[in-house]
C-alpha cells in the first residue's frame, strides 16, 4: 500500500495540503496515477514532463511534516522512473 501526492512543476497548478493524498495498492497503480495525472497537465497546456507523485509508503491519511519515501516521474518512452527522495 502506498499514499501519494500529485504535485507539479507548472505554475498552473497549487501545492497539495497534507491531507490531500491518494492511495495506490502497488507500483502499477502508481503508474497509472501519473499517466492520469500527466493527462491533466495536457488538457490544461501545461508540459506533461513536470507531471510528478511524492509517494509515501504505507497507508497516511495525512503527511504533513512526513519524509516521502520516493518520486514517480516521467521516464523515457512513455516509462515512470521510480527516484529515491
Amino acid at each position: 500500500m502506498y499514499t501519494y501526492q500529485t504535485v507539479s512543476e507548472s505554475g498552473s497548478f497549487s501545492t497539495p495540503e497534507g491531507s490531500d493524498v491518494e492511495h495506490a495498492q502497488n507500483k502499477r497503480d502508481l503508474r497509472r496515477a501519473l499517466e492520469r495525472w500527466q493527462d491533466d497537465h495536457g488538457r490544461v497546456g501545461s508540459d506533461e514532463q513536470l507531471a510528478s507523485l511524492i509517494v509515501w509508503k504505507g497507508e497516511l491519511d495525512d503527511v504533513t511534516d512526513v519524509y516521502p519515501d520516493f518520486e514517480v516521474r516521467p521516464g523515457p518512452r512513455g516509462g515512470a522512473r521510480f527516484e529515491s527522495c
